[in-house]
């Protein structure tokens, strides 16, 4: 009996140990397939991490785009001497028609007759933005570079917020047209109007922003300072040996000048000087004569009573 019983618990031994061994089993083939789960979702993880990277770059992209469209506002400034003054202003002016642009304010001063100040201009224009390098490039041959220096505003938030006052403007404007047309009082139409017109003029003040906002972007503002001078200034070290001859140069210059000076005045003086002459020659003979006659009647009235006085003098030494 006892060996039946034993095989018995023998086989239902076995058959436990079996069955924790499936199960075993089916925990493990269970946990296999349960890791590709989690590496899909590791996958999915990095592909989310992906794609918010794609996201991010698409942003960056989006960055750059803004970036592109931001509104700037450029200026530059060039101080310039010119020993070809008129000749710098026609190169300026063939410049400005050249890269589309229009000059919005100049000044020239020093062009008075007879005026020993030499000429300078300022001279204020408006270039395309995309043509202001190019500009500032053709105006360096204009002469002796000074100075030169450029600028940089964004009002790109400025233009933004003015946008979206413009847009909520416009909405409001519309609804008020619906109102009017739904309202029946004559008191709502006439405070719906009044209303309508503030909006309006709201609307036309922010539009007119907008616009020289525009145009200051669009259009970049470039003032020009230019004098006329003999000599350039010297960029060079400023030694003994380019003193002198600057110093030099400046004589020579000025000698010339002088000699200009007083050839162009006698020779615009002669008018003068032809009427001085026909005055003075007859003048000059009258004085003469008088100087001449008045003499000769003073000797002989001298003579004569200088022959008294001797002969009394004798009269007086007989006695």
């Amino acid at each position: 009996m006892k060996n039946p019983l034993s095989r018995f618990i023998t086989v239902i031994i076995m058959t436990l140990l079996l069955m924790s061994g499936c199960g075993s089993d089916r925990s493990a083939v269970t946990e296999q397939s349960s890791e590709p789960s989690y590496s899909g979702a590791s996958d999915s993880a990095e592909m989310t991490g992906d794609g918010s990277e794609n996201k991010d770059g698409i942003d960056a992209d989006g960055g750059n785009e803004i970036t592109d469209n931001r509104k700037l506002i450029r200026r530059a400034s060039l101080t310039i001497e010119s020993t070809e003054f008129q000749k710098s202003i026609n190169h300026i002016n063939g410049l400005v028609s050249a890269h589309g642009g229009y000059i919005q304010n100049s000044q020239i001063s020093g062009n008075r007759y007879g005026s020993q100040d030499n000429r300078s201009a300022y001279i204020v224009v408006r270039i395309p933005d995309t043509k202001l390098s190019l500009f500032l490039d053709g105006a360096e041959d204009l002469g002796n570079i000074i100075s030169r220096s450029e600028s940089t505003e964004d009002v790109t938030a400025q233009y933004t917020d003015t946008q979206a006052k413009l847009t909520s403007l416009k909405t409001e404007f519309d609804r008020l047209l619906v109102l009017i047309d739904r309202a029946e009082k004559l008191e709502d139409i006439i405070r719906l109007e009044e209303r309508l017109s503030q909006v309006r003029y709201q609307m036309d003040s922010v539009t007119a922003q907008l616009k020289m906002l525009d145009n200051e972007v669009d259009f970049s503002t470039v003032s020009l300072e230019i004098y006329e001078v003999r000599l350039f200034t010297s960029s060079e070290e400023n030694d003994i040996l380019q003193r002198i001859k600057t110093g030099f140069m400046e004589s020579i210059l000025s000698l010339s000048s002088m000699i200009q000076n007083l050839i162009v005045a006698v020779i615009s003086n002669i008018p003068y000087i032809f009427v001085a002459g026909i005055i003075a020659v007859p003048a000059l003979y009258l004085f003469r004569r008088v100087s001449t006659s008045i003499p000769v009647k003073k000797l002989k009235k001298r003579g004569k009573s200088d022959g008294n006085n001797k002969s009394s003098e004798n009269n007086n030494d007989q006695k």
